[in-house]
């Protein structure tokens, strides 16, 4: 497969000139590994969304670096195209190409999809088309790819099963690598499809959907078969249904972690060093899926966690550290860990993040910790808003542990505050909305009381039914029921001056249908493909009337309605998804759930003795976790990590004398690739690389310190530019020209410096003395330079329309062009920057040569003029139009 050729980066480069973020398609990063010559396998990691949302997970780079770090075999990224590409790369039959190597996805002996979220399905399938591979796993010929889906979503693949060749369920840092050799040795061995896939069968976790013959009547599942010559066959759990049993990993600390993350082109959702603490959770709130299939809880050493940290900052530049975890209270040696890091990277202004924490955990001094970061804001999950509810739900925390948790965050710095709630919770009344308001509003009151300018956001999603959990059987609210709730929280909270946000009824809907769906879904999904579904998770791309006509025409062949997947289901029946096991007894779900309409509690198993045979660890079943002496216990409290400092809170500001301070520019470069980074995103490149390589910036004051580093002037994406600027306050008098290696080091293609010298501390900014840009401009047709050129400069004015701030105006451009002068095949134009303001190169372009050559220029920045005294800019004299194109 691998002997199809690549995308040519000029192909590339022509598609995504005048998209939006054109760099999330380019590749070239720091950290990014392309391999070259043969291997025994290439397997392409998936995304079902846009760059940004895929470089923020952290399972995607985990997989990435086991599987580049094994010679005979390569890992490559492919991710969703915006619409906007999509659409130019259809009409121009280009496929879906891979980040490092460019090549279609059609080209990998190994496909896999991470599946985090049921809205992701149709996406999956246009990538699939883009890649030009069959959508239907029973299409597929013998060199097609295998396509291979995992996440959490595995757990019920029912809806998406004729898609795919197989399933991984589970951990799978130690499958991924025995699924590619698999592959790979089938492949040298001339196996065919069938064979390698009843191969991949074998290995713990593998789900193969042709394997499986499932039978419906009505809404429900009658029966689920396994075909006789299979490695499923002889598994079956206690009800007969056979089964595929998940991967687990019992050692975190004895599998590979991501230590070299990709630096990312576009700035992620997420931006930081993300390191899981812990995996699973024994809390047993009972609508959480992953805190179930995920059990037992893992807990890596604290070393090992602080040592990661270490590792991540410096090869990524990043100023922040994710503690990843369902329940990062949880982990004991937090506050130690917390101090360590922050300790240590004092001087790079570290901050870190604690994504999810119960108020309950929330200690007076883990939010000191917390408090020395620069972190803008402070989230806590509440759920439900009644002790009964949350009784019900086993969320443990009272009204007592919120308030005790926003004073502590509002004393220490915190301004605003995120409280996330679910409506729609099995025995839910209007009193337990009502509950919501009331604990939201004590809320603000607590925070007031402290801090006059403190704000809370209420923050409200649709509960719906997931797989493995004890309420997989409950019904889920309707759509109108959810908007009557929303219009009622809406209008009281405004009220008390709280912020609402809610998750779209809609999209709740639509999620509730799918995650218990079953194959009859598969043709809808299609269907919603075809008519053009992508990126649903998006408000702004999800369309409901799409997907309720695919629905709603799909399953009246079968004598169904949408609204029936989300009633309850039978207790004692089968389920779409009994032949996948999550390592959850579904004995132990039944009796959680008569416990929770008991409005019983139940403990953390791992801080008591007690077992509630979930079967989740090898206390109940040693099959499910490996060898039982391969499971490490939990870390308590009493083991609070040895060997880390002791829990000072250092202060964000160095202390000592006054030191003496240097201000650095450097001119660098852009081009290749790099041509297409916005600003924003060559502004994070370049601070990135001044922290990897140690120059001693100095920081700003404040609560969110930020480095001193300034640039010159936005360059437009597009443009090669060799007369880029920034300029750096720095402690001491750090040698210029010995740091301009070492930051090109740490820069991705196309971005370099080229030079570097010291200025006087009190030199003006940049942005303060810059006079003119100088561009040279090359058409195709260069004959039609000189003729136009001398009909501009007999002109005595050139007007032309400019859009700033999302309003028109007309301006003329030459009060704008200092100059503009033939130089052999190009056109020299050079902006000034006066009084009368200035014009984008595009702009001076369209006034001189007409607009029909904008689209065909090929633009290189030369050079940019200072002056030495700060310029007072003004705004341009300008015609006010009212959307007339002049």
């Amino acid at each position: 497969m691998s002997e199809l050729l690549p995308v040519l980066q000029t192909t590339i480069d022509a598609l995504i000139a005048d998209v939006d973020k054109p760099a999330r398609y380019t590749g070239g990063e720091v950290n990014s590994v392309v391999k070259t010559g043969p291997l025994q396998a290439r397997m392409a990691l998936a995304f079902p969304d846009v760059y940004e949302v895929a470089e923020s997970h952290i399972g995607f780079k985990i997989l990435y670096e086991i599987v580049n770090d094994h010679q005979e075999f390569a890992a490559e990224r492919v991710y969703a195209m915006w619409p906007d590409l999509e659409k130019k790369a259809r009409a121009a039959n280009v496929p879906l190409w891979s980040l490092e190597s460019h090549l279609p996805l059609r080209a990998f002996e190994l496909v896999g999809f991470t599946l985090q979220y049921e809205l992701c399905y149709p996406t999956v399938l246009a990538m699939l088309e883009l890649g030009g591979i069959p959508i239907r796993a029973v299409e597929r010929a013998e060199p097609d790819p295998f396509v291979i889906g995992g996440g959490i979503c595995a757990y019920n693949a029912e809806p998406v099963a004729p898609f795919f060749d197989a399933f991984l369920l589970g951990d799978g840092e130690r499958a991924v690598v025995e699924i590619l050799q698999v592959v790979a040795q089938g492949r040298a061995t001339g196996l065919s499809r069938a064979a390698i896939l009843k191969r991949l069968a074998a290995v713990q976790g593998v789900y193969v959907p042709a394997h499986f013959d499932v039978t419906y009547e009505g809404i429900n599942v009658t029966a689920i078969t396994a075909q006789a010559d299979t490695p499923h066959a002889g598994q079956t759990s206690p009800s007969g249904v056979p089964q595929v049993t998940r991967a687990v990993v019992p050692d975190l600390d004895a599998v590979p972690f991501s230590t070299r993350p990709i630096v990312p082109n576009v700035q992620p959702v997420h931006e930081r060093v993300a390191i899981e603490i812990q995996r699973g959770c024994s809390r047993s709130c009972r609508f959480c899926q992953p805190g179930l299939v995920t059990r037992p809880t893992r807990q890596r050493h604290p070393e090992k966690v602080v040592a990661l940290a270490d590792a991540g900052l410096k090869a990524s530049g990043c100023d922040m550290v994710g503690l990843l975890s369902l329940s990062a209270g949880d982990y004991a040696p937090i506050n130690n860990v917390v101090t360590t890091i922050l300790n240590t990277h004092h001087k790079d202004r570290v901050s870190v993040s604690l994504p999810s924490l119960r108020s309950e955990t929330l200690t007076d001094e883990l939010a000191e910790r917390l408090a020395a970061s620069a972190a803008a804001g402070f989230t806590l999950a509440p759920e439900a808003g009644s002790e009964r509810l949350r009784n019900v739900i086993n969320k443990t925390s009272t009204k007592a542990n919120l308030i005790q948790a926003v004073e502590a965050a509002v004393m220490r710095g915190w301004r605003n505050l995120k409280f996330y709630f679910m409506i729609g919770l099995p025995t839910e009344t209007d009193a337990d909305v009502v509950a919501i308001i009331e604990l939201a509003e004590s809320a603000r009151q607590a925070a007031r009381r402290i801090r006059n300018d403190a704000n809370i956001t209420v923050s409200v999603s649709t509960f719906v039914p997931k797989p493995h959990t004890p309420f997989q059987w409950e019904g889920q609210m309707s759509v109108e029921e959810t908007r009557r709730k929303h219009r009622y929280l809406r209008e009281e909270l405004k009220r008390r001056r709280i912020t609402f946000r809610y998750h779209s009824p809609e999209q709740s809907f639509l999620e509730g249908i799918l995650a218990r769906g079953d194959r009859r879904l598969a043709d809808a999904i299609l269907q919603v493909m075809q008519k053009g579904g992508r990126l649903d998770a998006w408000t702004e791309q999800y369309d409901h009337n799409r997907w309720m006509h695919a629905i709603q025409t799909t399953l009246a062949k079968h004598g169904l309605t949408p609204e029936q997947f989300l009633e309850s289901r039978p207790i004692d029946g089968l389920l779409a998804w009994d032949h996948l096991d999550a390592g959850i007894l579904k004995k132990f779900l039944k009796t959680d759930r008569e416990r929770a309409f008991a409005e019983k509690t139940i403990n953390d198993c791992a801080l008591t003795s007690t077992c509630y045979a979930c079967g989740g660890c090898d206390l109940v079943h040693p099959s499910r976790t490996g060898q039982p002496d391969t499971v490490e216990p939990r870390v308590h409290a009493k083991e609070v990590g040895q060997g880390l400092v002791a829990p000072s809170v250092a202060s964000r500001e160095p202390s000592g004398p006054p030191v003496a301070r240097s201000r650095l520019r450097f001119r660098f470069a852009k081009e290749g690739r790099a041509v297409h980074l916005s600003q924003l995103d060559t502004f994070n490149q370049i601070v990135r690389a001044v922290r990897q390589s140690g120059l001693s910036v100095m920081y700003s004051e404040g609560h969110v310190p930020r480095p001193k580093v300034g640039f010159s002037p936005a360059c437009p994406t597009g443009i090669v530019s060799h007369a880029e600027f920034f300029e750096a306050d720095c402690r001491g008098f750090p040698d210029p020209t010995a740091y301009v290696k070492k930051l090109n080091r740490w820069l991705p293609d196309g971005l370099q410096v080229q030079e570097g010298h010291e200025i006087p501390v009190e030199t003006p900014s940049f942005n303060e003395l810059i006079r003119s840009t100088t561009y040279a401009v090359r058409l195709p047709e260069p004959n039609i330079i000189a003729p136009r050129l001398a009909q501009f400069d007999a002109a005595s004015s050139a007007w032309v329309k400019i859009l700033r701030k999302e309003k028109h105006k007309v301006v003329d451009a030459k009060r704008c062009i200092v100059a503009a002068k033939e130089q052999g095949a190009e056109l020299a134009i050079t902006l000034g920057f006066s009084r009368f303001g200035t014009i984008k190169i595009g702009e001076a372009i369209a006034a001189i040569l007409g607009l029909d050559a904008v689209a065909t220029a090929v633009i290189r920045k030369a050079s940019v003029e200072l002056g030495t005294t700060p310029l007072t800019h003004e705004a341009p004299e300008a015609v006010a139009v009212n959307g007339t194109v002049l």
